[in-house]
């Protein structure tokens, strides 16, 4: 699909048309295998307030294709429900995508698991050329497209398996061995006692 012109607007020496395009997320696990379960927000992001528009942007969900061994050298063609979200009329700006649901058994994407990829569509060029650039909250390039002119991009977003869990040091992780701690203290007390009390039944 070719870039879509949004609008065409003339000034005495010039006319400039505003380009539409559309990007399709691709939802897989680490093997690039199709994942059902997640679901997605899209919505313009003011990168100078650090603010995301009150309006989510349609999105329609598809199923893959995807190819499943059922048996020992034998494949079938399978269709994977709800693997495919595709975002259409984004004009040049700063789009942030936010993964609402996780399949199950997999972590949320994005720095630090916190659920967030950012779009960015660069202004067009005279042909309709544009470059996308795909990042996480800190900034990391998940992809990018640097020659973009067929007005359609797709990306694959990935959830790896394990569940969302504190990090290694964090506030989660205190509490569990704060608590720990309390217990093995606890016991131990509680043997002393009963060792003191045996010895004075014996007495």
């Amino acid at each position: 699909m070719a870039p879509k012109p949004e609008a065409t607007t003339e000034t005495p020496n010039e006319v400039v048309t505003l380009y539409e395009y559309e990007v399709n997320i691709l939802k897989v696990d680490s093997n690039s295998y199709p994942l059902s379960g997640a679901h997605f927000e899209l919505r313009e992001y003011d990168t100078q307030e650090s603010t995301v528009a009150d309006v989510t942007i349609p999105v329609e969900e598809s199923s893959v294709e995807a190819t499943t061994e059922v048996s020992q050298g034998q494949t079938e063609i399978v269709y994977i429900p709800d693997a495919k979200f595709t975002f259409s009329g984004l004009s040049a700006g700063t789009y942030r995508l936010e993964e609402t649901d996780v399949p199950n058994g997999y972590s949320k994407i994005g720095a630090n698991n916190d659920g967030y990829y950012y779009i960015i569509v660069g202004a067009a060029g005279s042909d309709g050329s544009a470059t996308i650039t795909v990042t996480d909250s800190a900034g990391t390039v998940i992809q990018s497209t640097t020659s973009f002119t067929s007005g359609t991009f797709t990306f694959n977003v990935v959830n790896k398996a394990g569940s969302n869990l504190p990090e290694t040091g964090g506030m989660g992780t205190k509490i569990f061995y704060t608590l720990g701690g309390i217990l093995v203290a606890g016991a131990a007390v509680l043997l002393i006692v009963k060792r003191r009390m045996n010895m004075v039944q014996e007495e």
